[in-house]
C-alpha cells in the first residue's frame, strides 16, 4: 500500500491558498503572547525578520484577502458579515527578482526608481480595486452609494480631472491596467535600446496607495473603519534605493493604511528615507519581530506550534486520520537519554572497555586491572566515563571511588554525593560524546521529537523537512509499525537527520553573489573546531557549541560573509547565556545552525563559548588550506590549554570541586 508522505511540500511559495489553510495554523497561533502588545493586523508597520523557512511568507499570505475570504467561507455560507468580523483587507505582494532587475536596466537611476515606484503602486491599487469589486459582488458591501460620483472623484484625484468614461470601479481598474502595460512595455524597450524609460501618464506618489483607498473607504459605509494592509514579502530583494523609496512611504503613510514587511535577517539595507533628515525609528515608525527569537527551540510554545502544524498535515492523510495517528510527538517518540545511548554504544561493541584509559602528554595509556575494578560501574558507562575524566584531572582514585559510591547509593545527604551529582549532571552529554569518540566509528544518535525540535533551530520548514525524510524512510521500511502506532525507529530518524544535515550543507553552495563557497568554508572550519573540542578528554568545557567574535572589528570582507551566513540562517546570532564582563561587552555570540550538528557530530544544545579573533575568522574564511588548519589547531589548543589549567589541579578536595 502506497501512503502519501504528509510532509512532502514545505515551501510556502509552492502552496496555494487552500493548502496553506489546510497545512498551517493561524498567524496568531504562531506568535501568541510573544508579540508584547503588538497587534499583527494593527496599523503599526511591522518588519518580520526571519531566515528561510521560518514562516514569514505563510504569515503574510494568511493575512491576504484571498486567503481570509477562503477561510471565512469554510465557516459561513456567504460573505455577508465578512467585513464585520475582519476589520482589515490584506494585499499581498512579493518582490521577486525578475521584476526588480527589469527596473534597474535604464541609464538614469532616478527614472528607473520612479518607474518602479509607479509600477508597484499600479499593481497594489488594481489589487485593492479588484477586492472592492469582489466585496460588492459577494454582498459583503450592501450599503447604497453613488458609484458614478465616487469614480468621478477618484478620476479627479489620480488623473487630475473627471473622466466621464470611467464611471465604474471596474473601468478605473482596467484603465490602471492599461497604464501598467504601457509602463512595462516602455521598461522593456528601455532595456533593449539602452535609453531612458519613457514614463507616460504619471500619477503622483502616494495617490494610488493612500488617497485612492481613503476616497473609497470614506464613501462606502462597510469600509469606513477597515484597515488596508500592504503585505510585502522578500524585502531583501529590493536595492538600497528601492528600500529608501519604501521607507519613505512607510514613514509618511496616511489614513487607515499600513505595511507588514517580510525580510530575511540582514535583509534591510537601510532605515533611511529619501529625505536626508528623516529615517525610520523604532518604535515610533515601526516595530520589529524576529522569528527565531519567538520560535525558540527550548520554549514550550514553539513545540506546541510544531505539534499543531504536523497534526493538520497528518489529518489530511486518510491512513493516519482513520487510526487517529496525528500526534507527531508520539510518532517520533522520546529522544534517547544520554544513559540509554551510552548503553547502546557499549553493548554493541565486543570490547566494552575502550573507555578506560589515562591521558599522558595527549596520548592514551592503559591503566591497571585494579584501577579498572575500582572505577567500574556495571551497566552505567557514563559514570565510568566520568570516573576516567576525574582520573585525567588528577583526582585520587580513592576519592573518585568514594564519590561514585555515594552517588550510586543515592546518599543525598553526603557532600560527596552532591559533588559527584553536580559533575555528572553538568557533563553527561559531553561524556556521551567522549564515549562516542572512544567507540569509533560510532556516531551520535539524533532522533526523537525533542531532538528534531532542537535541530530545526527555530525554523518551521526545517522541522517539516526532517519529518519528511523520517516518514519517507518509515513508509518504505517500517510501514506496518508506523500504521500500528509504534514510533519511527531511532535508527531511521537518525538516518533522516544525517541526510537532512548533508542536504542542508550542500544548499550553502546556492547562496548567490559568490558567497556560498566562503560561507561553506567558514562553517566547515567552525564545525571542525567544535568537533575537536568535543573530544577534549578533560571535558574542560561541556559541549562547546557556539563561538564569540568581535563583530564590529571584522574587516568588511569577512563581515559581509558573516552577514550573508546570518541572512541565510547558516549562522544564528544568539543572546549570551551569561553576562559578559565589561571588557567583553563588544563580543557577539553565534552558533552554526543546529541542523549541521549531525554532519559534524556535535551537540545541539547551547553550552560552551569559544572565542575566535577577527584575524582568525578572516583566515578561516579566506585562507588557504594550510593556513586554515593552523588556525583550527591554534583555536582548539588555546582553549584546551586555558581550560585545562583550571581543571588539572582539582585532584585535591577544594571548595572549587563543588562549583565545577
Amino acid at each position: 500500500m502506497q501512503i502519501r508522505n504528509p510532509f512532502e511540500e514545505v515551501n510556502a511559495n509552492n502552496l496555494d491558498d487552500d493548502e496553506i489553510l489546510d497545512f498551517w495554523i493561524k498567524p496568531e497561533g504562531i506568535f501568541n503572547k510573544q508579540l508584547e502588545g503588538i497587534k499583527l493586523t494593527g496599523l503599526t508597520p511591522l518588519f518580520l525578520f526571519g531566515g528561510r523557512g521560518t514562516g514569514k511568507t505563510t504569515v503574510l499570505k494568511y493575512m491576504s484577502f484571498d486567503l481570509q475570504q477562503k477561510e471565512f467561507l469554510k465557516k459561513n455560507t456567504d460573505m455577508k458579515n465578512f467585513l464585520t468580523k475582519n476589520n482589515f483587507i490584506g494585499i499581498y505582494h512579493r518582490f521577486d527578482g525578475p521584476q526588480l532587475d527589469a527596473f534597474n536596466a535604464g541609464p538614469d537611476d532616478r527614472k528607473c526608481l520612479e518607474a518602479f515606484r509607479f509600477f508597484i503602486e499600479l499593481v497594489l491599487s488594481q489589487n485593492f480595486l479588484w477586492i472592492v469589486e469582489k466585496l460588492l459582488e459577494n454582498k459583503s458591501i450592501t450599503s447604497k452609494f453613488n458609484e458614478k460620483t465616487l469614480c468621478a472623484n477618484i478620476s479627479e484625484l489620480i488623473f487630475g480631472k473627471k473622466i466621464t468614461s470611467l464611471s465604474t470601479i471596474s473601468k478605473i481598474r482596467k484603465k490602471l491596467g492599461t497604464i501598467q502595460y504601457s509602463l512595462e512595455k516602455a521598461r522593456d524597450k528601455s532595456a533593449i535600446d539602452g535609453k531612458e524609460i519613457d514614463i507616460k501618464n504619471i500619477i503622483p506618489r502616494g495617490r494610488l496607495i493612500f488617497d485612492l483607498q481613503n476616497e473609497i473607504t470614506k464613501t462606502i459605509q462597510e469600509l469606513k473603519n477597515i484597515k488596508i494592509l500592504y503585505l510585502f514579502d522578500e524585502y531583501e530583494n529590493l536595492t538600497y534605493d528601492q528600500q529608501l523609496l519604501f521607507n519613505t512611504l512607510i514613514k509618511h503613510r496616511k489614513f487607515n493604511v499600513s505595511f507588514k514587511i517580510g525580510s530575511r535577517l540582514k535583509g534591510v539595507k537601510t532605515y533611511d528615507t529619501l529625505t536626508t533628515e528623516e529615517y525610520l525609528r523604532e518604535p515610533a515608525d515601526y516595530r520589529k519581530i524576529i522569528f527565531e527569537n519567538i520560535l525558540n527551540v527550548s520554549s514550550l510554545e514553539y513545540k506546541k506550534i510544531l505539534i499543531k502544524i504536523a497534526e493538520k498535515r497528518l489529518r489530511h492523510i486518510p491512513e493516519f486520520k482513520s487510526k487517529n495517528l496525528t500526534d507527531i510527538k508520539k510518532i517520533l517518540g522520546y529522544s534517547l537519554s544520554p544513559e540509554q545511548e551510552a548503553n547502546r554504544i557499549v553493548n554493541s561493541s565486543k570490547d566494552k572497555r575502550k573507555h578506560f584509559y589515562k591521558i599522558e602528554k595527549h596520548k592514551k595509556t592503559s591503566i591497571s586491572e585494579k584501577t579498572i575494578s575500582d572505577l567500574k560501574c556495571e551497566g552505567r558507562p557514563l559514570i565510568e566515563k566520568l570516573n576516567m575524566m576525574l582520573l585525567n584531572r588528577n583526582y585520587p582514585i580513592s576519592k573518585i571511588k568514594l564519590m561514585m559510591n555515594h552517588f550510586v547509593s543515592r546518599n543525598s545527604k553526603s557532600s560527596y554525593h552532591k559533588q559527584y551529582k553536580n559533575l555528572y549532571d553538568k557533563n553527561k552529554v559531553a561524556l556521551l560524546f567522549q564515549l562516542i569518540s572512544d567507540y569509533r566509528p560510532r556516531e551520535k544518535q539524533y532522533s526523537g521529537f525533542d531532538t528534531y525540535v532542537s535541530l530545526s533551530s527555530g525554523i518551521i520548514r526545517t522541522f517539516l523537512e526532517l519529518c519528511f525524510h523520517a516518514f519517507h524512510f518509515a513508509i518504505f521500511a517500517e510501514q506496518k509499525n508506523l500504521l500500528s502506532g509504534k514510533p519511527i525507529s531511532h535508527e531511521l530518524q537518525n538516518d533522516a537527520a544525517k541526510l537532512m544535515s548533508q542536504k542542508y550543507y550542500e544548499e550553502i553552495a546556492v547562496i548567490p553573489k559568490g558567497y556560498g563557497v566562503f560561507v561553506a568554508r567558514l562553517v566547515d572550519n567552525i564545525g571542525s573546531i567544535l568537533r575537536g573540542l568535543h573530544k577534549d578528554p578533560l571535558i574542560s568545557e561541556p559541549e562547546p557549541t557556539y563561538f564569540t567574535i568581535e563583530y564590529e572589528n571584522l574587516d568588511l570582507k569577512t563581515r559581509s560573509v558573516i552577514d550573508t551566513a546570518e541572512q541565510w540562517s547558516i549562522l544564528q546570532r544568539t543572546i549570551s547565556m551569561k553576562p559578559k564582563a565589561k571588557l567583553q561587552a563588544h563580543l557577539t555570540d553565534f552558533h552554526i545552525n543546529r541542523m549541521f550538528c549531525p554532519k559534524y557530530s556535535i551537540s545541539y544544545r547551547r553550552r560552551g563559548r569559544t572565542l575566535i579573533t577577527p584575524s582568525e575568522i578572516h583566515i578561516l574564511t579566506f585562507g588557504n588550506e594550510q593556513e586554515q588548519k593552523t588556525i583550527r589547531e591554534l583555536v582548539s589548543r588555546e582553549k584546551e590549554v586555558r581550560k585545562a589549567r583550571k581543571v588539572r589541579d582539582q585532584g585535591q578536595p577544594k571548595i572549587i570541586d563543588f562549583l565545577d
